[in-house]
């Protein structure tokens, strides 16, 4: 072998490391968490991990990528629903994600059990769904109430009479 092919191969070598180096640096090749402790380590870090988790018997799957600057990039997707949930909303949720850029100052304090917090600092299907969801049964609410109310207007009516 000649010089010159030795020094081709020492920069392709070079250069498939150093794309490694950036790769791994940028959270390419996240790794998996297996408990809630290293989640909130690696949220509190920012630093890129993936996380499976059970919350109210539906199945959340947390993302967190490398991120420069102040805010950290989490995303956030509903695996699967929990059993015995309406099939419409189902459809809503299920296999739906959300991305989330949450302040890193603000890590620490963030309760990533309970999604309906997040929501402020997320956008996407998944977020779109819950929405829907909560106006649906903000809905139903006022609907089941207003009957006992236009029954309360009636007597008053009636007795004004």
């Amino acid at each position: 072998m000649h010089i010159r092919e030795k020094k081709w191969y020492l920069y392709g070598f070079l250069c498939l490391v150093i794309l490694f180096l950036i790769s791994f640096y940028f959270g390419i090749f996240k790794t998996e968490c297996e408990d809630e402790g290293c989640f909130q380590d690696a949220a509190a870090l920012c630093s890129p991990k993936i996380y499976e988790k059970s919350v109210n018997n539906n199945i959340y799957r947390y993302t967190i990528s490398r991120s420069f600057g102040e805010l950290c990039k989490i995303q956030i997707s509903l695996q699967k629903t929990s059993i015995g949930t309406e099939f419409e909303n189902k459809i809503l949720l299920e296999g739906k994600a959300m991305k989330c850029y949450i302040p890193k100052s603000r890590l620490l304090e963030v309760n990533f059990n309970q999604i309906e917090n997040l929501l402020g600092y997320c956008s996407g299907p998944l977020k779109e769904g819950i929405y829907e969801i909560m106006i649906k049964k903000m809905y139903g609410v006022i609907i089941s109430n207003l009957g006992d109310i236009l029954g309360e207007l009636q007597l008053s009516l009636i007795q004004k009479v």
